[in-house]
């Protein structure tokens, strides 16, 4: 959401994730040895920059009238634009003096009841900023069909990033599992050749491959594919 809002809020900024991979060689064990890995970064699609910029606040059709009931009452406009369970959003408090502050306030549409009458789920100024409130305020409105946009463009993101993560750690079924790899590990040694802590992470991951692979099949896997040249046989 943070790398989606700012895309949104600044167009002209290329925003890039990087991510980042905590791979311990003994993390039941205080100090751990630990490898660090860095994927390539990832380019958001600017398809889900529009799809999230669907779902913010856009302006309203003009102000509104202060109401301690749940019901949106429109002085300067309509509620032609409003559909059932759209977003109002205003803001209530002074930001100017001492201790002055200003949130925002919520509250969906639940029904259109006239041109200028909307009924909310929740009023949207309770009984102290009530009194507070000036006469009539602006409102934004986030549109449903915008939301629905806006929460699918995080899911596909959060896809990626999680496919990108799994390059750069190790991943394993269950601690059970990931333990027994270790100990395979740990009894490996490759003859002529000291793994460096990048190669050993290597062999971990495809241990966890063959080890799954056998789990599955109840056979002996195959050799795993050994691009560096290292000895890894089960």
């Amino acid at each position: 959401m943070i790398a989606l809002g700012a895309m949104a809020r600044y167009p002209s900024r290329n925003v890039r994730l990087v991510p980042v991979g905590m791979n311990y060689f003994n993390g039941h064990r205080f100090r751990s040895r630990a490898l660090v890995e860095f994927g390539d970064p990832i380019d958001i699609p600017q398809q889900l920059v529009s799809a999230y910029s669907a779902g913010l606040p856009v302006g309203g059709s003009g102000r509104a009238r202060r109401s301690r009931e749940a019901r949106l009452h429109v002085v300067d406009g309509s509620t032609a634009g409003l559909a059932v369970k759209d977003t109002i959003i205003v803001k209530v408090g002074h930001g100017s003096g001492s201790g002055g502050s200003v949130k925002e306030k919520r509250s969906e549409v639940e029904e259109i009841v006239s041109e200028h009458e909307a009924l909310l789920t929740t009023p949207l100024w309770d009984a102290a900023e009530f009194e507070q409130a000036e006469e009539t305020v602006e409102y934004t409105v986030t549109k449903t069909s915008g939301k629905a946009e806006m929460h699918q463009a995080c899911d596909d993101l959060n896809e990626i990033i999680k496919t990108s993560l799994e390059r750069v750690t190790v991943n394993a079924p269950d601690h059970e599992t990931l333990k027994d790899v270790w100990t395979a590990r740990s009894l490996y040694k490759p003859s002529h050749q000291k793994l460096t802590p990048a190669q050993t992470t290597e062999l971990t991951r495809r241990m966890l491959q063959a080890y799954e692979l056998a789990s599955q099949t109840g056979q002996r896997p195959p050799t795993p594919h050994n691009p560096h040249g290292l000895e890894c046989a089960f």
